[in-house]
């Protein structure tokens, strides 16, 4: 493909304003608004002669997808579109101006002064044969140079997000801004309980239910991001397949939103291949987080799969040899009290995603999950997302099933945990030492009292899970550098992942 010039913009600052704020609606709001700039951006772009084919990303052929979908940021930051013949930057400026303009008016910012100093909304024109990947560059050249305010007493902006005033009048702000018009279609805006009050974490924590379990205590910062996605991107040829990966993301978009929504969480932003949603760790029923990540990546592959076999395809024909890449996603979840600082949340999920998770190929396509009880214990995992899927083990998911029928009031009770427990400290050698095929007979004689037999909990599915699962390396206890022990420690893994079965069985009170 020819190189041709493009027009990249880059709009922020997203993370910056994010870590500001310490609620659930804050942290929508700064999102949210961003994704609207986007938006807004693009419409104006459109008016000033910008052909909707000449957009790169984000590319849309129907625009209700964004009304579909009330209150949910799904536009990146980052905004490419082909040149076109006669454009200028002086046009780019006044649609950025028209575009402040407007977020000062609607979202009741009152100092348009302060706005255009804070928020960074730049171009720059390069040329490139697949402005997708090339354009990192230049973004990445132009977010170095970041906005400055000249003079800052307070921050509006954080002022507009928090709302801290008296109980009456909280988050009152975003009640009244253009964000409520947008959220107040029915009950579609997920921020919102059934009476149209805005959630708080203590809300989406309990999800509406009126049970004492502890798991209804504590919320879930869940974020995620595709796998091998710019390898994916490096093997597109032209304008067609472009657009066709913008709206597969797009519609991932949508459908990820979607299943927030039915998990009873909040979608603070889901863009491109990236979610951050804030999700209850149970919502009724089976409605438990490890359902979400197998539903989240059956949707991935659902929706990016077309992409990622074509990209495949394309290698085959340059190389026979050349590796393949599956669709899939690495998931940050951190658990924490709904007492439990927000932000500190935040950042644990980030550093679990990136910090760990992204950094080598052998963590990704997993879940790194760490369970902050308010006691201060921890518990961190590592669950390669073959154990979520189904039909891996037997004819049932073991790991899901576990949960389904912890969530239940099952046979995984909390006095077989604690036994299961105490057992696992005390032969620690033994689990450490054993092989698989050793695995049924060393549950069946550490597991022998009278109280544990007929428990399929302690004789059929512990020892799937560790003699198919944690043996093979496919789930591993985490230290507190994020690491994987080495050698391997499959008692640490076993006691781990009993942990977070153990939470979901607690009733509230119960510190053991």
């Amino acid at each position: 493909m020819n190189k041709q010039t493009y027009i990249a913009i880059t709009i922020g600052p997203i993370f910056d304003t994010m870590s500001l704020v310490s609620t659930p609606a804050a942290l929508w709001a700064s999102s949210y608004m961003f994704s609207y700039i986007s938006k807004r951006l693009r419409e104006e772009l459109i008016e000033s002669g910008v052909d909707n084919d000449a957009f790169i990303t984000p590319y849309m052929k129907d625009d209700t997808v964004l009304e579909r979908n009330p209150g949910v940021g799904m536009l990146p930051d980052h905004i490419i579109f082909k040149k076109p013949e006669g454009f200028t930057f002086a046009a780019f400026e006044l649609a950025k101006q028209a575009v402040l303009e407007d977020v000062n008016k609607k979202f009741h910012i009152h100092d348009l002064k302060f706005l255009s100093e804070y928020i960074m909304i730049s171009a720059v024109e390069f040329e490139a044969s697949n402005p997708i990947m090339e354009s990192n560059g230049p973004i990445n050249a132009l977010e170095l140079a970041k906005a400055f305010v000249a003079k800052e007493k307070c921050n509006p902006l954080l002022e507009y997000f928090t709302n801290d005033g008296s109980d009456t009048n909280k988050n009152n702000a975003i009640k009244v801004s253009a964000m409520q018009i947008i959220g107040n279609n029915g009950q579609e805006w997920q921020l919102l309980d059934r009476m149209k009050n805005i959630r708080q974490l203590e809300h989406i924590a309990r999800a509406e239910t009126t049970d004492n379990f502890k798991r209804h205590r504590y919320y879930a910062i869940i974020r995620s991001d595709g796998d091998n996605v710019g390898k994916t991107i490096s093997e597109l040829t032209n304008a067609d397949e472009f657009h066709s990966f913008s709206e597969s993301c797009i519609s991932f978009c949508e459908g990820i939103a979607a299943l927030v929504k039915k998990f009873n969480g909040v979608t603070i932003y889901a863009g491109g291949d990236d979610l951050l949603a804030i999700l209850p760790c149970e919502s009724g029923g089976d409605k438990h987080l490890f359902r979400f990540v197998r539903r989240a990546n059956a949707l991935f592959k659902d929706k990016l799969g077309a992409m990622f076999e074509a990209a495949n395809k394309a290698r085959r024909e340059k190389n026979p040899n050349a590796e393949e890449y599956e669709p899939s996603l690495t998931f940050g979840i951190t658990v924490a009290h709904y007492k439990y600082p927000l932000y500190e949340t935040l950042e644990d999920s980030a550093n679990l995603l990136f910090g760990v998770g992204k950094r080598q190929d052998d963590y990704k396509n997993a879940v790194l999950l760490r369970l902050i009880k308010h006691s201060g214990q921890t518990s961190t995992v590592w669950i390669h997302n073959d154990v979520l899927s189904d039909g891996v083990i037997c004819t049932k998911n073991a790991l899901i099933s576990l949960l389904d029928r912890a969530v239940a009031g099952g046979e995984a009770s909390n006095d077989l945990l604690l036994s299961a427990f105490h057992k696992v400290a005390m032969f620690e050698s033994l689990f450490n030492s054993v092989d698989k095929a050793q695995v049924v007979n060393l549950f069946k004689n550490t597991f022998d009292d009278t109280s544990h037999q007929g428990s399929d909990f302690l004789h059929k599915e512990l020892p799937e899970l560790f003699g198919e699962r944690i043996l093979s390396g496919s789930i591993a206890a985490l230290g507190a550098d994020g690491k994987k022990p080495d050698p391997k420690d499959p008692a640490a893994a076993l006691n781990s992942l009993m942990r977070i079965v153990k939470f979901y069985v607690e009733e509230a009170g119960e510190e053991k």
